[in-house]
């Protein structure tokens, strides 16, 4: 069988996207109302990768390229990190969710910012792009506010912040 997208809409309350396929399909659809699938040859799946999920995924790709620079610069980037009560300190605050002490550090912020953030962002984009500026300016100006004098890197804090959104999602 063959598939084509026919007409794209957007979600009313999400901003997420329905697909409608034309053509039949192993599940018979009435043709003239379009097959409303969720996955038929890895179609959707390439869909989400590449539009539901690009926002996770630029996140994702901006550490690896990140902490790429930093080896190669000796990590010498971690002085751009959050240094607690100093004003030039500020500056990583936006910066420390990309910049890692090391490769196996990268690996597990990557990874479970991979993994919650995909929950997050499938829930809606909007929320995901909420989360993640107001989780990293809040927690780092509460490490600038109340950590040890040390330079202070990493995305656990945003992992943290994806985790809560999810548990409040799920109660609430």
């Amino acid at each position: 069988a063959v598939f084509s997208p026919r007409a794209a809409k957007p979600h009313e309350n999400s901003g997420h996207t329905t697909l409608q396929f034309t053509g039949t399909s192993p599940v018979e659809a009435a043709p003239e109302k379009g097959a409303k699938l969720l996955i038929h040859n890895n179609f959707v799946l390439r869909y989400l990768l590449l539009v539901e999920y690009r926002p996770v995924l630029l996140l994702i790709t901006l550490i690896w390229v990140v902490e790429v620079v930093n080896v190669v610069l000796g990590h010498t980037l971690e002085e751009w990190g959050i240094l607690p009560r100093h004003l030039g300190g500020l500056i990583g605050i936006p910066l420390a969710p990309f910049i890692h002490g090391g490769i196996w550090h990268a690996v597990s912020n990557a990874s479970q910012r991979l993994i919650f953030g995909f929950v997050v962002v499938s829930g809606d984009r909007r929320l995901f792009w909420e989360t993640t500026v107001n989780v990293t300016i809040l927690g780092g100006l509460l490490v600038w506010l109340f950590a040890r004098e040390s330079y202070h890197v990493g995305a656990s804090g945003l992992v943290f912040g994806f985790f809560g959104v999810i548990m409040g999602r799920a109660y609430f």
